[in-house]
């Protein structure tokens, strides 16, 4: 059981509200990276807040979404499904006085180039389920 629906693209479906896990894989082991996850509406305005998990030099994270979370992907009434787009971010955060730099690289996922969006088309909620504050 999945509430996330992945293409070979890394494009996903899945419904307002519904739970899921977006994993990222082959993370460069050789150091602690922070894995930020960030989701934008169509006019690329921030929905939510960015998530982030630290590698801890292991080479897959695995960020699970709450219902709560994907409540925040609405759509209209006058629409079938609403478009959003993700993002992957991964930094290094070199310790204070260290002679090495800091590093932040957008991941390109699933060899598409760096243009490519991934989208994460939400489809309206179906069922209310549990009450958002019990979830």
């Amino acid at each position: 059981m999945g509430g996330f629906i992945f293409d070979e693209s890394g494009n996903f479906e899945t419904i307002q509200g519904d739970s899921g896990h977006i994993i990222v894989e082959d993370i460069p082991k050789d150091k602690n990276y922070t894995i930020f996850l960030g989701v934008q509406n169509s006019k690329r305005e921030p929905v939510g807040s960015e998530l982030y998990l630290n590698s801890n030099q292991e080479d897959t994270v695995d960020f699970f979404l709450s219902g709560e979370y994907t409540d925040q992907w609405t759509v209209p009434k006058n629409k079938e499904t609403e478009t959003y787009y993700y993002a992957v971010k991964i930094c290094y955060i070199a310790p204070e006085g260290s002679a090495e730099n800091s590093t932040e690289d957008t991941a390109v996922l699933n060899d598409n180039d760096i243009s490519f969006y991934n989208e994460i088309t939400v489809y309206p909620r179906r069922v209310k389920g549990i009450p958002i504050e019990n979830a």
